[in-house]
């Protein structure tokens, strides 16, 4: 009875070792089948943009006072735009090479003001002019990316470049009026005007992308969660065509020569090309 219990004992010790050995090589060969990978999947986000001016342009040319009290006041980091598109990465043991072209519209604003004064000191006129400019891009951007942990939640660095085209640009311009001659201060609001200003940027730009985020999977979908700084490196403006709007040219607002700075956060939800099983079908 004890030698029969002995077998059965010794059977089941050899049935779970080999369990156990091929669940291992199983599980290793999941490991490496995962350790190389393309994802496939979409990307959507929104960015702040901040303006750097290079060239500063007026349209008027004043006589008895200084000229930069001209020069337009931009507003750092207040518009949000958006993005969206499509996340294509290849991946190798922590390293990825992603490219994701989309489609981005960057939105920043910048207010400038002109006064008239007369000998008296309520001969006084002023206007105040707002901006709100949108500009539409499609992204061709190159990542690279390091996994810092390579399981679990998997925080990473990202460094690259990008390469835009601008497909549209509209403005949006907002005036405000003071008169002070008849010792009371008149208000005025102006109807808001909007232009397609497409012909006034360059029809496209580059700059360098640093970032970082954390990506994590559930079932067979993988969640990227990042953050990335771009830095422009060319001037939007087009130069040849800075006087061809005549509205904008008669109350002085040309475009400056400006490069553009931006924050952007996005999140992509990827599917895994290559699967050994169900498990990891992607469609």
């Amino acid at each position: 009875m004890i030698l029969k219990a002995l077998k059965v004992l010794l059977i089941a010790l050899i049935f779970l070792s080999s369990n156990a050995v091929h669940a291992q090589k199983y599980q290793n060969y999941i490991s490496e089948f995962l350790s190389t990978q393309w994802w496939l999947g979409f990307r959507i986000g929104t960015n702040l943009t901040q303006v750097n001016p290079i060239d500063r342009f007026s349209g008027i040319s004043p006589i008895n006072y200084n000229g930069s009290s001209l020069d337009k006041n931009y507003d750092s980091y207040n518009l949000a735009g958006i993005t969206a598109g499509l996340d294509i990465t290849f991946y190798h043991k922590g390293w990825s090479i992603g490219f994701q072209p989309n489609f981005r519209r960057s939105r920043y604003s910048y207010q400038n003001a002109l006064f008239w004064e007369g000998a008296n000191e309520n001969e006084r006129f002023e206007t105040d002019f707002r901006q709100e400019q949108k500009v539409d891009f499609f992204d061709i951007p190159l990542l690279i990316k390091y996994d810092l942990l390579k399981r679990g939640v998997r925080p990473f660095l990202s460094v690259g470049a990008y390469y835009s085209f601008i497909t549209n640009a509209e403005k949006e311009l907002s005036v405000k009026q003071r008169d002070f001659s008849s010792g009371i201060v008149q208000a005025l609001d102006l109807e808001t005007v909007k232009l397609g200003v497409t012909d006034n940027f360059a029809g496209s730009n580059y700059g360098l992308i640093a970032g970082a985020g954390v990506s994590f999977d559930f079932w067979n979908i993988r969640t990227i969660i990042e953050a990335n700084y771009r830095y422009g490196l060319q001037n939007i403006t087009n130069e040849n065509r800075r006087f061809d709007e005549s509205l904008l040219v008669s109350i002085g607002d040309l475009n400056d020569n400006i490069e553009l700075r931006s924050l952007n956060f996005s999140a992509s939800f990827v599917f895994p090309l290559r699967f050994i099983s169900k498990q990891f079908q992607a469609f």
